[in-house]
């Protein structure tokens, strides 16, 4: 049980990682358009 549990946590923690990279991405994107960068 207890192993499962871990796991678990892990898999959340992997999930957490990704959504911070996403948002650190999109801040990356966010800064270029205000920077005067994008195709509009």
């Amino acid at each position: 049980m207890e192993v499962l549990l871990t796991q678990r946590d892990a898999l959340e923690s992997k999930f957490d990682l990704i959504e911070t990279k996403m948002h650190q991405l999109n801040a990356v994107v966010n800064m270029y358009q205000a920077l005067g960068g994008g195709w509009n």
